[in-house]
């Protein structure tokens, strides 16, 4: 792993969220350290509805980072560790909230200027999310 890490930035990025703009929405960003060109990203919400994505390996990433994607790790309005009115703002709004945020995230991570094409990926919690989208 260590001999990957030196290759890659990695940071949070606090982003509004559209119809909520007073409860916390994040986006860890992991980049390639050379920025000479933007460069194909995955976008990927956690699992949940109420999980978090935390500050740690995942095999899984560093294999799609050594195929040259930045990844967009959404961390969106119900993740655990943003407190209780974010969790509670979920349900009820599954589907609307979570994808607003993951919209929010993705614009996010292309106004870096870092990011050209974005594909997501997801768990199955959001896969019929994802589906039914007017992308």
């Amino acid at each position: 792993m260590s001999s990957c890490v030196k290759h890659y930035n990695s940071h949070a990025v606090q982003v509004k969220a559209s119809n909520a703009p007073d409860l916390p929405v994040e986006a860890i960003l992991i980049t390639h350290k050379d920025t000479t060109s933007p460069r194909p990203s995955v976008l990927i919400p956690h699992g949940g509805p109420h999980s978090c994505y935390p500050a740690s390996y995942y095999s899984g990433y560093t294999f799609l980072l050594t195929l040259g994607f930045n990844l967009v790790l959404v961390n969106f309005r119900g993740s655990t560790g943003f407190g209780e009115d974010s969790i509670q703002s979920l349900p009820g709004h599954i589907g609307t909230n979570d994808v607003l945020d993951c919209m929010a995230c993705l614009q996010a991570a292309v106004d870096t200027g870092q990011c050209s094409k974005v594909f997501a990926a997801t768990l199955v919690a959001h896969a019929l999310v994802f589906l039914h989208q007017p992308w």
